[in-house]
Order: C-alpha cells, then sequence, then structure tokens
C-alpha cells in the first residue's frame, strides 16, 4: 500500500471533502473550510501541481483510466508518495481556514455528508442543515478569518441520526428505533430546499443505495430492501458540482417495500453464512455491492448482490481474513473496504487488512463516487484529523 498524508492538530469531531475544500467541524461546534490547495501552493510550490493532484484533484493522475492503481502513476508522483507526511499545525490550519460560528450544540456528532451544495450534520438528538460554500465564495470571506451567519444552520428534524445516506437527488437518515426517512429534491437549487422527511422503514441503523434499490437495516441481522421510483433527472448539475456528486440520469420520487423472491434470495444466502458453526454473525453492514455480515471477533463474508450497477442474484461470497477486533462499522473507499475498530482504523488492500489510523476514531470514510476524492480517506481522532491518499 502506497499513501500520504496531511495530519491536522487540533480537536474536530468529523471531517467531509468537499469544493475543494476540507470541511471540518471542532469540537467548540465552529466549522472550518480548510483550503487544501492554497495551502499546498504555499508550503512547497515546486511540488504543488502534482500535491493539488494527489490530495484534491485525484482524477488528474491517470487521466483515462477510471480505476487506476499505484502502476498508473508518473515518476514524479511516486516520488512525491515517497517524501512523507505533511504535518499542520493548529496556527497553520487557521492561517489557511475560513472558520464559520455555526454553534453545533451537541455532545457527540454521529455523521456528516455534503450533497448538492448543502452539508448535513446528525449529532445525538437532532439533524442540522448548513450550506456548503464554493471556492468562489469563501474567497470574498479570506482565509484567516472568522465568519458569521453565512452557512446558515437550520434544525431540518428532532432525532437521533446514526448514518446518512445521499443518492438520486434524495437525502435518506437511519435514526435507529425512531425509523429510516428519506426526503427527495436534494439536489435543488432552490437556496430555501428543506427536506420533507417521509417513512420508509419503523426501524432503520444504516441504509445504502445498491443498483438503485435502497437496503436497510431493520434489527441486528434483518435486511429491509425498497424499490425506488424514479424519474429522468430534471436540469444539468452547474460545472461545480460535477466533480463532486454522482452522475446518475435519474432522480428518486418515491420508495417501496420489496416483500418477495429478493428479499428471500437475499436471506437464503445470508443463512449460508450462518449456518457455519465456527462463527454466528452479529452485525449487518453495506457497501457499493456486498451486504457484509460481522462476526463478534471481526471475521467477514458477504453476499454479493450487485454487479456493474446491476441487482443480480445473491450469492454468499468468500470469506475476508478476520479482525480479531470489534468492528463498528464498514464502509467503502476507492481504495478498499475500510473497517473502523475501537482503537484504529484500517484498511484491506493488497489483500490484507492494514492500518490507515493508528487510534480511536470519531470518524472515517472514503470518496469512491466522487471525480475529485475518488483515492482519498479523511478521518479523525482525539487530536487530530488525517487525510490520507491511497493507490
Amino acid at each position: 500500500m502506497n499513501k500520504k498524508s496531511i495530519v491536522i492538530e487540533g480537536n474536530f469531531v468529523e471531517a467531509y471533502l468537499y469544493f475543494d475544500h476540507l470541511w471540518l467541524i471542532s469540537a467548540h461546534g465552529e466549522t472550518w473550510a480548510f483550503d487544501i490547495s492554497l495551502y499546498l501552493s504555499e508550503s512547497d510550490p515546486s511540488t504543488f501541481e502534482v500535491a493539488r493532484a494527489v490530495f484534491a484533484n485525484n482524477d488528474q493522475l491517470a487521466p483515462g483510466q477510471q480505476f487506476f492503481s499505484y502502476d498508473h502513476l508518473g515518476q514524479p508522483t511516486r516520488d512525491y508518495l515517497d517524501t512523507g507526511d505533511l504535518h499542520i499545525t493548529s496556527a497553520e490550519l487557521e492561517q489557511y481556514s475560513v472558520i464559520f460560528d455555526t454553534r453545533i450544540s451537541a455532545r457527540s456528532v454521529m455523521d456528516m455528508r455534503c450533497y448538492y451544495g448543502r452539508a448535513f450534520v446528525a449529532t445525538e438528538n437532532q439533524v442540522i442543515q448548513l450550506r456548503v460554500l464554493n471556492r468562489a465564495d469563501l474567497d470574498h470571506v479570506g482565509r484567516g478569518f472568522r465568519a458569521n451567519g453565512q452557512l446558515g444552520g437550520w434544525k431540518v428534524h428532532e432525532a437521533r441520526c446514526l448514518q446518512f445516506r445521499c443518492g438520486f437527488g434524495a437525502l435518506n437518515i437511519s435514526c435507529g428505533d425512531d425509523g429510516g426517512l428519506y426526503s427527495t429534491g436534494a439536489s435543488s437549487d432552490d437556496v430555501n430546499w428543506r427536506p420533507a422527511f417521509k417513512s420508509f422503514a419503523g426501524k432503520s441503523t444504516a441504509s445504502e443505495y445498491i443498483a438503485e434499490r435502497l437496503v436497510s437495516v431493520g434489527g441486528d441481522l434483518k435486511v429491509d430492501l425498497f424499490h425506488s421510483l424514479m424519474k429522468a433527472r430534471g436540469s444539468a448539475s452547474p460545472e461545480e458540482m460535477l466533480g463532486e456528486e454522482e452522475k446518475a440520469e435519474k432522480e428518486l420520487i418515491g420508495l417501496e417495500r420489496d416483500q418477495g423472491d429478493e428479499v428471500d434470495a437475499i436471506y437464503k444466502s445470508m443463512d449460508e453464512i450462518a449456518g457455519d458453526k465456527e462463527w454466528q454473525p452479529r452485525r449487518v453492514f453495506f457497501s457499493k455491492s456486498k451486504i457484509w455480515l460481522c462476526g463478534p471477533k471481526g471475521q467477514l463474508a458477504s453476499v454479493n448482490v450487485a454487479e456493474r450497477s446491476q441487482w443480480i442474484n445473491p450469492t454468499a461470497s468468500t470469506r475476508m481474513p478476520g479482525l480479531d477486533s470489534t468492528v463498528l462499522r464498514i464502509s467503502t473507499s476507492g481504495a478498499g473496504l475500510l473497517a473502523e475498530l475501537d482503537e484504529s482504523a484500517v484498511l484491506y488492500a493488497d489483500r490484507r487488512w492494514q492500518t490507515i489510523f493508528d487510534g480511536a476514531v470519531y470518524s472515517v470514510r472514503g470518496y469512491p463516487q466522487s471525480k475529485r476524492y475518488t483515492k482519498m480517506i479523511t478521518a479523525v481522532g482525539e487530536d487530530r484529523a488525517q487525510l490520507t491518499f491511497v493507490a
């Protein structure tokens, strides 16, 4: 595994890459917009072009390659990856950031998602919607300054939200025993748009869009499946959105629960795994093509349900190497499968699990659908945030 990180000193609870900036939520409820490109250009002008491609424009690293590896990278990029990590002090972070007094009051932040110029932040008791400014708007404020009001801060739902999922112009929230809800129209260019949630499940702890279907965790090993009712997407996305959002040509207009053979086929494959006496699955996670079953000691196996964005007959797959640790969450990245453990975050690369963040994490995520950040992983721990490129 070849990687290089920007390590940021400070007390943050969430991080999300969007609009050429790293958006951070501080422990004090402020929202920071760290200008990655400006920092790279001034810290070492001699490596700026390569560094910007690595940390902010992955689509420039291997032109013509939708999926690329280390072997596709040019020698200047390989040399840059060998020069070690970059470390940013709190003073440097403030110098290259715009800091917004969003006053997010929460004991904990559960999740964050940026989508079509909006940020959604989940706390232990509410969902907050913010604006996300693009580079031109942020340039008017100026780096190194504090600002008030520009991002708004609207409470759009009162419940403990565990996870967001965005896709097909919709926002989904999983609120545990308070249910799973969705709102269409999240790709609207109306600055006054707010979600109008409808229920899709009485209980949901996580959800994912897989091949135009929504799958949801309705209990420890309960999987609910929903067919997506779609219409053709309306107006084209603004140019600045093209590197950020999915390239779907459809918009969600509703969800319809599947009660038939497809759900039975999923459970049949899950039963093949659960019937093995060596270990019993305890939890379910999703990726973009698989349903993952996790055992009490980090054992992992999956049910394949999609290939090339098409739903297939579910089949149980070969197991992956165990983690010998409690798995808190499984997610995907353009560099491989991510697992959040008690004291680290690990990435499955080169056919083995490798540490991507050492220490307990508040948040870790990849950006497999992003054009700019395909190979990026962000992670946040108690005393630092980390932005890592992996090839």
